[in-house]
This record gives structure tokens, sequence and C-alpha cells, in this order.
């Protein structure tokens, strides 16, 4: 038998059936995909048959894509602290090749939303249908979440760049779902869409719905969050909010470096919880047009578009340290520490330690004690949110 013979097909993408090429791109990042789509015909030919079936089933894949859902098909209503987050069921509709047809993005998960308290929620369970335009909507959303997998190394490794590798699996998984996290709190609670938002700092035991969102998550993705809010602290105050200036070496005479805005007045650390309110793809894009630019440029620039935004500094590392405080003091272990939950493996506590802190999400929101219970615990005292400050001559903070 000849091997040579011509009634053979060559091997490669190009012959591949379509359920295999779907199958290829569910394992890809959205960036991925997209280039994939670029070198090779035949994907661009599958995913254009059938495009809202073939998208919706990537994004099923991706992590992070529930927070990405909740982002998509947030109400204004949902700033109420007994409709926040509320269960969901988010489907795709489109016409198949037998008729019109529906995919499930996400169904309500009863897991999620067990009820701890003796007083359960009476909760109404959404339906939602999205067109093409939406799910292309959500696609690009991931794709930005695509650009801080990228970001991440060559900020975490800034000062020691010969150390910096790209993310593990694990690891980039880790950062996509905290990314998102940090997405929809950010929708719900740092900018305007919903008519009303609190503008003092969140209390311990309240009901307040910022305590609320963070309460349905795990420990051990609240840590994971606060890892990351650290990463964006970095990049607002090295790569947003520092400007080149002229400073003087007396050896030297005058050179241009960075410099923080507001470190001579003790003003960069508010400056810096200002700016860190924009959404994830507000930064990303602040940062692909103005990094490191003029001050006066980039201020004008974000506040022009920002409607009271020295109102108030983010609250999110408020949020998060008031309910693992109240983790802790439910648990009766005031003396413990929390397991260190990095981002990167190399810094993460081993398994077993981190284990304690999975599955001990609130569903409900609510703390799972009494109010004679909550009463014989540390409370908190009312407090206005610290004063924003974008960095111009004009704004005093308080």
């Amino acid at each position: 038998m000849s091997f040579m013979s011509s009634d053979l097909e060559p091997a490669g993408l190009e012959n591949l059936a379509p359920e295999l090429a779907v199958q290829i791109m569910q394992n890809l990042s959205i960036t991925d995909v997209t280039s994939l789509l670029l070198a090779s015909k035949r994907m661009r030919e599958v995913l254009n048959a059938n495009k809202p079936y073939v998208m919706s089933m990537i994004l099923k894949e991706q992590p992070g894509i529930d927070e990405m859902l909740y982002l998509h098909t947030a109400q204004r209503c949902e700033n109420h602290r007994d409709r926040m987050l509320h269960p969901r069921i988010v489907n795709v509709r489109y016409n198949g090749p037998s008729g019109p047809s529906t995919i499930n993005l996400m169904g309500r998960d009863v897991a999620k939303f067990e009820y701890l308290s003796d007083k359960p929620l009476v909760l109404r369970t959404n339906v939602f249908t999205l067109s093409i335009g939406d799910v292309i909507e959500v696609w690009n959303k991931m794709k930005v979440i695509d650009r801080y997998v990228d970001l991440f190394p060559r900020v975490y490794w800034r000062e020691s760049p010969e150390e910096r590798r790209c993310l593990r699996p694990a690891e980039e998984v880790r950062l996509r779902k905290a990314v998102a996290r940090w997405w929809l709190y950010s929708h719900h609670h740092h900018g305007f869409f919903h008519n009303w938002r609190s503008f003092q700092v969140p209390k311990k035991w309240d009901r307040d719905p910022r305590l609320v969102h963070i309460r349905r998550l795990n420990t051990d993705e609240i840590l994971e969050l606060q890892d990351l809010w650290e990463f964006v602290r970095d990049v607002v105050s090295n790569d947003l909010c520092s400007s080149p200036e002229r400073i003087c070496r007396c050896d030297d005479g005058y050179v241009v470096d960075l410099v923080p805005w507001g470190a001579e007045e003790g003003r960069h650390n508010t400056i810096v919880s200002t700016y860190m309110k924009l959404a994830p793809d507000q930064l990303m894009y602040y940062l692909d047009h103005y990094a490191n630019w003029k001050r006066s440029v980039t201020v004008n620039a974000i506040t022009a578009d920002t409607r009271l935004f020295t109102r108030d500094t983010e609250t999110l590392s408020i949020s998060m340290m008031k309910v693992l405080e109240e983790r802790m003091l439910v648990r009766s272990m005031q003396h413990t520490t929390f397991p260190i939950c990095s981002i990167v493996d190399d810094t993460r506590d081993h398994p077993a330690f981190v284990n304690a802190w999975v599955n001990d999400r609130w569903a409900d929101g609510r703390v799972p004690l009494d109010e004679d219970q909550i009463e014989m615990l540390p409370q908190d005292q009312s407090a206005h949110a610290r004063r924003g400050d974008d960095g111009t001559d004009a704004s005093l903070p308080h």
C-alpha cells in the first residue's frame, strides 16, 4: 500500500469537523479564539455558520462568566439589600439548522442561594434572553479580562523582571474570576448605575448592599480579591497617578522622573483610592491612552466622563475587611489568622490550610446569627466615606 495516495486528505485545522472545532475553541481564552479566527479560514467558517451558538458555547467555559452575566443583566432595583445578586436564568435564543433554539448560559443555582437564616427571602427568578448583540457585548467584556491576564505578570514582577513568567492555569483562573468580581462590585457600588448609593462607610452586621454582595463569596475568594486589589492599587499608583516631572538632584542637576501625584502634600493615597473606583474596562482604557501622562490631561479626561468623582473613595477594600472580620467573629476565632490566598502559587498557603476557608459563603447575604447574638459582638460607629481627591489643586479632601 502506498502512503502517498492522493486519496488521503492532509490533517490540520482546515479539515476539522465543526464539533471538534467548537471543542478546541471552548478551551481557549476569548483573545486566543480571536487570534485563531484570524489564522484559520475553517475556524471562521465554523463560527460564522452559527455565531450565537458557537460564541455561547465558548463563553460558557470562561472563568468568571457567571459574574459577567450578572453584570450584563444587572437591574437598578438590585441595589436593595434583599435584591442584590438575586438568582436568574440567562438564555441565548438563536436560529439553528432545525429552527429556533435556546442555549442556557446560566440557570438558577439552588446551592448558591440556599437560605441560611430563619427568615428566608422570597426571591423571584428573572429570566433573561440574550440577543447576538448581547452575546458580543459579553464577549468583548471577557476580552478586557484577557488584557489583565497579560498585564498582571508585568506588574506583579515589576521589581524583579528576571523572575517574570506567564501565569499557570490555576493562577489564571483565579485572576479571571477575581477581575470579574471586582467588575461586578464596581458596577453596583462605585459608579452611578443605580439612582442612589451610600456614601457611608459599611458597618459590620449591617444589611448594607455592599456587604451583602461580599458575603456571597467564600473566604478564599475574598482573600484572592484582596490580592487583586493590591495589584490594582499598584497599577493606579505607578502607571496612572504618576507623571514625569523635573526633579532636582544636587549632583546631576535636573532630571525627569515619575512623581506620584500629591506625594509631597501627603495626598497620594487618597488620590489613588479615588481612581480605584474606575471599573476594569475604564481603567484599562485610561492605561492605554493616558498612562504616565501629564497630570492635568489625565485628570481632565477622567473627571469629564465621571460625575461626582471626588464625592468619595473606593469602598471595596472596606467591605472586604468588614466581612472578613464578621467571618472571624462568627467562628469565635478572633486570634486566628486567615490563610494567604494569593493569586500566584509561589506565595499561596498550602491547600490544607486554605481548605478550612472554602465553601463558607453566606449565600443569602445575611449573617447567620440572630439579633441577640449580634448585639453581643463588637459594633462599628457610623462614619462618612473618605472624601475623594482627583489630584488637582482645586480638590480639597476632608
